[in-house]
């Protein structure tokens, strides 16, 4: 089930909204799923992502996506997600994309020269998704940790790149990941 038009509208009129379209089955575009979700959705949202993390073994199949909502919704944005373990950033200029999420999630140090740079290097808008470790920490992957979003927090406004806050809802947590995003809006003043 798809949260209300209404709600996302709501939503929208102070943040900028995205749908990730999760085609569970290859190859895509999955169609039928897709018209789905972009004709219940498709307005009330600023774009859309292919599913998250893509490997660069699919390209083809994400350019084919992109070609497919593109021809039956030209007015979508439709942003790509590739995974910075498995998608060489060197190859993003292969991706048709309108813009670019990225998540890498385990790095710090090297975060600018392999990800940033070589995305904003495209031209195109690009968010970066941080994850803030409260759920990430409770699940025991030290790699989601909170030291490595705060050092893509700075890297990521030094270059005015948008930010969207990743975290599993951890009830009992609430306090924690607050306290977080508010670090990290401290940490720009």
């Amino acid at each position: 089930s798809f949260t209300s038009p209404e709600t996302i509208r709501q939503i929208a009129k102070k943040h900028k909204v995205g749908l990730v379209l999760y085609q569970e089955t290859h190859p895509w575009p999955q169609r039928n799923y897709i018209d789905s979700a972009l004709d219940q959705l498709g307005k009330a949202v600023d774009f859309v992502t292919i599913w998250e993390e893509n490997p660069d073994s699919v390209i083809s199949e994400l350019n084919a996506s992109y070609d497919y909502i593109k021809a039956k919704y030209p007015g979508t944005k439709v942003y790509q997600w590739p995974h910075t373990n498995y998608f060489d950033f060197t190859k993003l200029n292969q991706l048709k994309a309108d813009g670019f999420i990225i998540n890498p999630r385990w790095h710090a140090v090297d975060f600018e020269d392999f990800f940033l740079l070589p995305a904003l290097a495209i031209g195109k808008p690009i968010i970066n998704v941080l994850y803030i470790g409260a759920g990430s920490e409770l699940e025991g992957y030290p790699q989601y940790t909170w030291e490595y979003a705060k050092v893509q927090y700075q890297i990521s406004a030094k270059y005015h790149v948008p930010v969207a806050i990743y975290e599993p809802f951890y009830p009992g947590f609430e306090a924690l990941v607050k306290a977080r995003i508010e670090l990290l809006k401290d940490s720009l003043r």
